[in-house]
Parts: C-alpha cells; structure tokens; sequence
C-alpha cells in the first residue's frame, strides 16, 4: 500500500466539527483510510465508520502492529 495524501487535521475525537475527515468520508475516490491510532480517529463509534465505509467497498486500515515504521518524509510506511 502506497500513501498518496498525509491529511492533518488538529482536532478532539469527541468533537463532530471535522471538515477535513469528513470530505474524506464524502468523497468516494478515497478507497482506504489509514491512521495511526483509532482513538486519533474517534474517541467512540470508529466501528461505525469502518462499517460504513465497508459497506460502499472501502476500508479503513488502523496501524497496531509495532513492526510497522511510517515513514513520514517519504508518505509511506514499510513493515519491518
């Protein structure tokens, strides 16, 4: 898997007002999600979110395995 865009966005994972996330979810171009850690997502329902995104042949990735190293200059990660 090769990460195309690094989207930032400062913000709470209990707070609803997320511009940036929610384009991502809206645009059907995007076909996987990947993010550090779910909570970073959203502190409660990220299931809800996966789910739904499966349902339209999308995905989200969580990244919980420590073998894995993001390479953030490069926009990709690598499993070691």
């Amino acid at each position: 898997m090769r990460v195309l865009e690094v989207i930032g966005e400062v913000g709470s994972g209990l707070n609803g007002h997320r511009p940036r996330l929610q384009s991502l979810l809206r645009d059907p171009k995007i076909g996987t999600i990947l993010v550090e850690y779910r909570d970073r997502l959203a502190r409660f329902g990220s299931e809800y979110i996966e789910a739904a995104m499966a349902a339209s042949g999308r995905r989200l990735v969580v990244l919980t395995n420590p073998h894995i190293h993001i390479c953030r200059n490069e926009g990709a990660y690598n499993a070691a």
